[in-house]
């Protein structure tokens, strides 16, 4: 699982407040509604890392933070309450509320380009130490980081990727869906997650095998100089429309098949 903080987050600052909320940050914003578990301990768990995932997924980009920063400590709460919801411990806790203490001393009601040196410096280093404890949590049983990852890669998958389309950042969206591809082909077809793979509903299963079968087709060539078999626009739709069912499946608790 790959932990990174790429240019894409910065970028997404660069642009007009106006680009930023009608094409990414009203959908993103939806990241952190968490999902009613069901009334299973195991279920309970599994929902709640999968939108643990989906909340760090969130929280990276540049734009949902602009975009909910009058309602700030009501979204960053929900996100503190599935941790504590997760068990996750004491110091993974206080790298969030350092965060958190960081973010809201940003200057939101400004544009990227207003913003001082310290100020970018703080946004693009300052959670990084919260979002390697978030995933080194994730990391302590298989079961949480399949759930926390399929989180993750899905809110990347389904709204970035085609807001970075829609900003020509042709290699941004195909690396984050070469990312995705990757770790559910992982998922899918490691022995370690064989019993959290088999316990989704068929249907799911059906998408996350979907989007590991581009996993060859997102990679780049090792040699450079040998052909690329890339990934058509009309699969690019389908693989966006499958991480979009897999949300909504999420959201209506039918991820798992008990």
């Amino acid at each position: 699982m790959k932990e990174y903080l790429s240019r894409n987050y910065l970028l997404i600052g660069l642009l007009s407040t106006a680009s930023v909320v009608n094409l990414a940050a009203v959908p993103l914003a939806r990241a952190v509604e968490i999902t009613t578990a069901s009334p299973d301990a195991t279920n309970t768990a599994a929902y709640n890392w999968y939108n643990l995932g989906e909340c760090v997924g969130a929280a990276l980009e540049f734009s949902f933070n602009q975009r909910v920063s009058q309602q700030i400590d009501d979204q960053y709460k929900r996100i503190y309450d599935a941790m504590v919801k997760a068990d996750v411990s004491e110091a993974t806790l206080a790298a969030f509320k350092d965060w958190y203490t960081v973010l809201k001393s940003l200057p939101w009601d400004k544009e990227w380009q207003q913003w001082s040196k310290e100020q970018k410096d703080a946004w693009v280093n300052g959670g990084s130490p919260w979002y390697k404890a978030m995933s080194a949590e994730a990391g302590k049983k298989p079961e949480s980081l399949f759930f926390y990852w399929l989180g993750r890669h899905t809110i990347k998958v389904s709204y970035a990727v085609p807001y970075y389309q829609s900003q020509g950042w042709t290699q941004d969206a195909t690396d984050a869906m070469a990312s995705a591809a990757d770790d559910f082909l992982s998922f899918s077809t490691d022995d370690v997650y064989k019993a959290t793979f088999s316990a989704l509903s068929p249907d799911i299963q059906k998408l996350v095998a979907f989007i590991a079968s581009f996993d060859r087709k997102l990679k780049l060539p090792a040699n450079p100089l040998d052909p690329s078999d890339q990934v058509t626009g009309d699969e690019i739709a389908k693989i966006i429309e499958a991480a979009k069912q897999l949300r909504a499946a999420a959201q209506g608790n039918k991820l798992l098949s008990i």
